[in-house]
């Protein structure tokens, strides 16, 4: 494995060497087929007034693929909050931020997510854009009563296959990127490459049947923070049914190597893992003038100098994967860097690779029931039995 290897925009590599021996008729779901028409139809966003702040109320499929989306590319002028919870820290928090020049972006697809509604109905006097999919839902109306933005997005597609619907790409707009980055997201996504997507998910699916039912998700590259969650609900949820399916954790990395390595080299033998670097679209060296003529564990720490701190991160990624593979662990090994197209290419891969491990496990890539049933415990809980 030669760590200058120059990287396609999703390079995968097996750990035992895998060859797919499924064969199925690739075709497309519908929220590709609705990233294809939104690519030719979608408009710009016209605003009046310029934010500094945006306070971002959903949960899940609602707000993860946004996030996964955006984080890479968050302007460095702009302030976001995720408000994905009733805890009050969070509600005086956003109630902390300038009200002039703050705006609040609410979604919920069915328009009754009771976190959502509860969050909204705190910030009554701050701007509001509201995208729901229901025009008679309790969202809706609610949007309706305080005069706010209201946006109607599809309501066929499951919020966390929603990356490239309107609940995701109006918002990207309110929140910074203009609509030549948000097409180049889409574009990315339609060259995701089907017949790889579904040898990943054959991979797992093969590995969980030899009794590997966790999976290892270390993610080397602090841009694509939120796709942890992003990940942990697509395969939990799209898959995760029947008595059947993995279990995630994972999650930063490095930092994953100082916790979470342990339980994954010496813990339980039922982990597989997935190991995600991304290059980063910055560059830093040191430079060597700055740098004391002194030694760390027997090495000239002057060498620094002529290292591209993004080949720092890649080797920390590397002792991860050679030390799986010298330990015979089940890995997939994936490779990118950070643009527009590959984000969205990426996020798209991962949609197809999940909505393939439904198929091969004979779910339902679509529904979340036991989701619902917390959901409705809750609100009893709430408003008393009826």
């Amino acid at each position: 494995m030669n760590s200058n290897e120059t990287l396609t925009k999703i390079n995968l590599e097996y750990f035992p060497d895998f060859k797919s021996k499924f064969s199925y008729n690739y075709e497309e779901p519908y929220f590709f087929s609705k990233a294809k028409k939104l690519l030719e139809s979608l408009k710009s966003i016209r605003q009046n007034k310029q934010y500094k702040s945006f306070i971002l109320i959903g949960n899940g499929g609602s707000i993860n693929p946004l996030l996964t989306l955006y984080y890479p590319f968050k302007p460095k002028n702009k302030n976001i909050l995720v408000l994905n919870s009733e805890d009050p820290y969070l509600i005086k928090k956003a109630l902390s931020l300038n009200k002039k020049n703050s705006l609040v972006i609410a979604i919920s697809k069915s328009g009754e997510t009771s976190t959502v509604i509860f969050n909204y109905l705190t910030l009554s006097k701050y701007d509001s854009v509201v995208i729901t999919s229901n025009k008679k839902s309790t969202l809706a109306k609610l949007a309706i009563k305080r005069k706010a933005k209201l946006f109607f997005c599809d309501k066929k597609i499951s919020g966390r296959f929603s990356g490239f619907s309107e609940s995701t790409l109006i918002p990207l707009q309110f929140l910074g990127l203009n609509l030549a980055s948000v097409k180049k997201i889409i574009n990315g996504a339609l060259k995701v490459d089907f017949k790889e997507a579904f040898k990943l998910a054959e991979f797992l699916y093969k590995n969980e049947k030899k009794g590997y039912t966790t999976l290892y998700i270390p993610i080397y590259s602090t841009q694509l923070n939120p796709l942890f969650l992003m990940l942990s609900q697509l395969f939990h949820e799209t898959f995760g049914k029947n008595k059947k399916g993995l279990t995630i954790y994972g999650g930063l990395a490095p930092e994953t190597q100082h916790h979470s390595n342990q339980r994954f080299f010496g813990g339980r033998k039922d982990s597989q893992a997935l190991i995600i670097y991304a290059k980063s679209n910055e560059n830093f060296k040191l430079n060597k003038d700055l740098i004391p003529n002194i030694k760390y564990n027997g090495y000239s720490l002057r060498k620094l100098s002529d290292i591209d701190f993004n080949d720092l991160v890649k080797k920390e990624c590397l002792g991860t994967l050679e030390t799986a593979v010298s330990k015979n662990i089940p890995t997939a090994y994936l490779t990118t860097e950070i643009s527009y197209e590959n984000i969205g290419l990426l996020l798209m891969f991962f949609y197809m690779t999940s909505y393939y491990s439904a198929l091969l496990r004979k779910v339902n890539p679509f529904n979340q029931p036991d989701v619902e049933l917390s959901k409705e415990q809750a609100l009893k809980e709430i408003f008393g039995f009826k």
